[in-house]
């Protein structure tokens, strides 16, 4: 166990991209960015690190399965927003897709609604990075990210 980057909770980590920065939270703070699942490996004396990334991402068609599911279950903005407890407003945003939902947002939606709204997506990309001499540090895959 560790410490959460962000609130400093000691306990178990996931990492996750939050404003472009990768920092390993707990699940509480994983809601201010997205998921990622790194997958190091070392490759004998070269020391080239390889990491396959995956990323929790918002089906690019969120507002229309929302918004079918809503009606099938025969409810209005207003009832939708109480029993998942947000604002009318952001239900509203969400339907016409004026906003994105953010991952605990859409998690709840999937629950309530019984949709899927989450995908893990594998960004195609394999990237090496050689760390010669020294340990992969947190710029390191900031920079990477950067490519």
């Amino acid at each position: 166990m560790a410490n959460c980057d962000l609130c400093g909770k000691k306990t178990e980590l996931i990492n996750a991209l939050v404003e472009g920065t990768m920092l390993s939270v707990c699940t509480n703070c994983s809601k201010f960015g997205n998921v990622v699942q790194l997958n190091k490996t070392k490759v004998n004396k070269q020391k080239v690190v390889e990491i396959d990334r995956y990323l929790d991402d918002i089906s690019p068609d969120f507002a229309e399965k929302i918004k079918t599911a809503r009606e099938k279950l025969n409810l209005k903005q207003e009832e939708l927003a109480l029993k998942v407890q947000e604002k009318l407003s952001v239900i509203q945003n969400l339907e016409s897709g004026k906003i994105k939902p953010q991952i605990l947002a859409a998690r709840k939606l999937e629950k309530f609604l019984g949709i899927k709204l989450i995908e893990t997506v594998h960004l195609p990309e394999s990237n090496k990075l050689n760390v010669k001499d020294r340990a992969l540090t947190i710029g390191d895959i900031i920079n990477l990210e950067k490519k």
